[in-house]
């Protein structure tokens, strides 16, 4: 059976391209698509996720706005490493303009509504800031037992983090949203301790270049993040960390989420002081605390090629070759 699959994104470069592996899985039924401030504005978002969609020949796609700004904190954005408007100007001039215009509905009464009509069949993979998360917990406390998985696309336990020492991007923007959805969703964290590792060469993006719609937008969208890269990792390619959460989540790639070693312990998530906002620790005072958490630590070395392929009828290719032409060709409803 398909998995029902909610995206709440921030696009954003790495949100992009989950974005088009949720489209092109053909074990993934991508009922729907929240917007969220945070890469960018939530307007930028929303116009970014419409022309995606638009590219690709899916506008059937609901697109639904969310929150635009943090629960209590001033909005912080990453224009800086995903380009004006949250994507790069070489995407952006290349995107078609949007058709269709996004559902005249709040996101969290949307993620409540497909929570009710899918149930357990419904997986939410929240991919940017956790605001939309939280305020649906709000108002439904009730949302985690509803569904069958919330993945949550954040957190730094054992390594550095990309906005400060101690935090990712997702978790810092909205550390209280953040906090009240490990504490109170228990959802499965894949954070930098996972994504950091998985890149694709440069290689693989000159061969993306060269094939058809969507895969060239992907390839100038790694190529924008190269330069990141190579300074902080000492790697000569991309990163798309959103997109290791839906290869993760995927019901067809299950053995990769069960051969990423996981962290069961205490973990505390800081919601005050700037400097270590959201840092996560295994003890601390004057936190958020949650128990036997799934949370992602490190994949297995020889699983870091395999992170970057496609699945089509459940064989998995590298990014050449018949993979691209599969991959190009599955985009329908």
């Amino acid at each position: 059976m398909n998995t029902k699959l909610l995206l709440d994104v921030d696009p954003g470069n790495d949100d992009a391209i989950a974005l088009f592996i949720a489209l092109a899985a053909d074990d993934i039924d991508l009922i729907g698509v929240t917007t969220v401030a945070g890469n960018t504005t939530v307007d930028n978002a929303t116009e970014n996720t419409l022309s995606l969609l638009e590219l690709v020949d899916r506008a059937d796609v609901p697109v639904v706005k969310g929150a635009d700004r943090p629960l209590v904190d001033e909005l912080v954005m990453a224009e800086h490493i995903h380009g004006p408007n949250g994507l790069p100007e070489t995407v952006r001039e290349t995107l078609p303009a949007p058709t269709q215009e996004p559902v005249d509905q709040h996101a969290v009464d949307f993620i409540l509504e497909q929570a009710s009509e899918y149930g357990e069949e419904l997986t939410i993979a929240a991919l940017g800031p956790q605001t939309n998360i939280a305020l649906a917990l709000a108002k439904e406390p009730n949302l985690p037992e509803m569904v069958g998985d919330i993945y949550q696309m954040g957190g730094a336990l054992k390594t550095t983090g990309n906005v400060t020492p101690q935090a990712s991007f997702n978790f810092y923007v909205d550390a209280v949203a953040a906090a009240r959805v490990v504490q109170n969703a228990r959802p499965k964290i894949v954070g930098l301790d996972v994504t950091e590792h998985v890149y694709v060469d440069t290689e693989d993006i000159l061969a993306l270049a060269e094939e058809p719609t969507p895969l060239p937008t992907m390839a100038a969208i790694l190529e924008f993040s190269i330069e990141e890269v190579r300074s902080k990792f000492g790697h000569d390619g991309g990163l798309a960390s959103d997109a290791v959460v839906l290869l993760i989540s995927s019901p067809t790639r299950s053995n990769l989420r069960k051969r990423t070693s996981k962290s069961t312990h205490r973990v505390v998530l800081r919601t005050a002081q700037r400097f270590t906002m959201s840092m996560m620790s295994t003890k601390s005072r004057r936190t958020v605390r949650w128990h036997s958490m799934w949370m992602g630590m490190r994949i297995n070395g020889r699983l870091l090629r395999i992170f970057y392929c496609f699945v089509t009828e459940g064989v998995c290719f590298r990014l050449r070759g018949a993979a691209i032409a599969a991959f190009s060709g599955s985009f329908t409803n």
